[in-house]
């Protein structure tokens, strides 16, 4: 089906239902007097972008015009009781938006966000008028606006960096993709999450940072140096305004908890795992409280503001009842995901089951396979805790088992371009294992994972090392540059391999309130690394899961998802280049 909508130049191609979720496209003309043919825009969109961008959102693809712009998009259905099909266009401007907007408060529930957004960002007059809205926004997104009027596109990744958005310089355009892969003449990267960037026809590019103490900080300075740098070696002008968006949630407010783990556990350290949890839990019940009501409020938000029907059934236009899995959880057997589980039953009907997806890799060939990898144990372990706990919920462990053949296969022709334009052999492993978790996600609309909670708890083998090493203010520093680095380093590249088979990523860790809330608490009110792995790191979290009843799991240690689930070679440097990513 081919219709307009909003402007004349918009085409729409869509299935009959509602969507949201997307992948986006956009090509701009550095030369304002170089006219490209619009056949041959769309021949180039559909040659080199359209495939990777339909798998991210198969139910609705678009494409519109602007003097010197090309647009498209590919949208998947989670939010509104009616479609909104994408690009949208009106008089005032033309926008894609890729995300979503968890603010119930600002707008109605049933709303698109897209079409809420679109209608905001056409009220704006001028720039100021954008960053004051920009302050209002949260949850992941991303979104390309231009402004008809002063013929301004405006570029946006959230602070968190949680979608993806990728840049593209070539000798006469710019391109701009949620996904893309090697492409000649174009040198794809992902666009630092720095703050609104402004791009004119004139070439020039603007750009107002987040915030003022974000912006300080050696990892944002680096990127923004990265991207400086790259423009202006492509003939292409850069500045930064004095103004910063600054929303709320980012300012700095002290936590009002006096706590430590070192006044906790200095008489008790030679106690039991479980003696230390029941210990700390009577004794910081605030902080557990607090902490555990803004996780549900964001496992809520991400698991409820989905549609009703899994992906199946939505293609069946009778709409007979759906009690098929809309929501799967990435599942390990670790503590960050067996709460996200726990907590997902409250909010999820109990008809509707929830799948737990396990992957585990071939390390051998020529004899049988064990796949009992240390990752299929400890699920099989924390299946077990949530069958005793939630008894009434219909729990699927699925185990996903990959062997050498099929990883090569698809790494070499799917995985690489997804990763790109990450290229180690960390980033090789975890978009291999989190592509084929996803791939058997079945009928889910939505695969929640537990991204954040080992830079924001203090889960890593080097946090406890950067305190052996200097204290509480060398691990201060280990996770703060940890956090600073994420969304470089895993929330992007994620992004592109998890929603490749049209579903989508959702990270209850990484949301503003629950991030604005752990940035103020002090390192050792967080992880106690004398303490060891099982306690001493994710402290806090392991505390709180033994309050919500995961007495085995949270004390349980774990490998890191490439080493437990066997994808990775222990004795690989994570930080080399991949031999098939390079």
């Amino acid at each position: 089906m081919s219709c307009g909508f909003g402007g004349a130049n918009c085409v729409l191609f869509c299935c009959d239902f509602s969507s949201k979720m997307c992948g986006i496209f956009c090509l701009f003309s550095r030369n304002r007097d170089w006219v490209i043919p619009q056949e041959h825009l769309l021949n180039f969109y559909r040659e080199h972008f359209r495939d990777v961008l339909h798998h991210r959102g198969p139910d609705c693809e678009g494409f519109c015009y602007a003097p010197g712009i090309f647009f498209a998009a590919h949208v998947l259905w989670h939010q509104g009781s009616r479609m909104c099909s994408q690009p949208i266009e009106d008089d005032h401007g033309i926008l894609l938006f890729n995300g979503d907007l968890f603010m119930d408060d600002v707008k109605e529930a049933e709303s698109s966000d897209t079409s809420w957004l679109f209608e905001s960002l056409c009220r704006c007059s001028s720039s100021e008028d954008v960053r004051d809205l920009l302050k209002t926004l949260t949850g992941p997104f991303c979104f390309i606006f231009y402004q008809k009027s002063s013929k301004t596109l405006f570029i946006l990744r959230d602070a968190l960096g949680r979608n993806s958005l990728l840049l593209g310089i070539g000798e006469d355009s710019l391109i701009l993709t949620s996904a893309g892969g090697k492409l000649s003449g174009y040198n794809l990267v992902e666009v630092p999450p720095l703050g609104l960037y402004e791009m004119h026809f004139n070439g020039d590019i603007k750009v107002t940072f987040w915030d003022e103490r974000m912006s300080q900080t050696s990892y944002f300075q680096k990127e923004e140096a990265f991207l400086k740098n790259l423009l202006l070696s492509n003939g292409i002008n850069y500045s930064s305004t004095k103004d910063f968006i600054s929303p709320s949630w980012l300012e700095f407010n002290p936590s009002g908890c006096n706590y430590t783990f070192k006044e906790i556990f200095e008489e008790f350290s030679k106690e039991s795992p479980e003696k230390l949890l029941q210990k700390a839990q009577s004794s910081m019940k605030f902080v557990i409280e607090r902490l555990i009501t803004l996780l549900e409020n964001s496992v809520k938000d991400r698991v409820a503001s989905t549609v009703t029907r899994c992906r199946d059934c939505l293609k069946d236009k009778e709409e007979l009842p759906c009690n098929h899995s809309r929501v799967g959880i990435l599942f390990s057997g670790g503590i960050d995901c067996t709460i996200l589980a726990i907590l997902s039953d409250k909010f999820i009907p109990r008809e509707s089951p929830i799948d737990l997806l396990n992957v585990a890799f071939e390390k051998s060939q020529g004899k049988a396979i064990d796949w009992n990898v240390p990752d299929r144990l400890s699920a099989k372990e924390a299946f077990e805790e949530l069958q005793r706990i939630c008894p009434d919920r219909s729990w699927n462990l699925v185990e996903v088992n990959v062997t050498k053949e099929e990883k090569i296969k698809y790494l070499t022709k799917e995985i690489s371009h997804l990763i790109h334009p990450r290229n180690t052999v960390l980033d090789e492993s975890l978009g291999v294992a989190l592509w084929f978790a996803a791939r058997e996600s079945r009928s889910c609309r939505v695969l929640l994972i537990g991204s954040g909670a080992d830079e924001l708890f203090g889960g890593y083998t080097r946090h406890r090392l950067a305190f052996d090493r200097g204290g509480e203010e060398a691990l201060k520093q280990e996770l703060a540059d940890d956090w600073a680095r994420l969304p470089s380093r895993n929330l992007a590249r994620d992004d592109r391999v998890i929603c490749d088979h049209g579903v989508t990523q959702r990270s209850p860790f990484i949301e503003e309130n629950l991030v604005s809330f752990l940035l103020q608490l002090d390192p050792l009110q967080k992880c106690y690394p004398p303490l060891g792995p099982g306690i001493g790191d994710k402290t806090l979290l392991r505390v709180c899961g033994y309050h919500l009843g995961l007495t085995q799991t949270a004390w349980r240690t774990k490998k890191a998802l490439q080493f437990g689930s066997r994808v990775a070679n222990s004795q690989q440097n994570a930080n080399d280049i991949s031999e098939f990513l390079s």
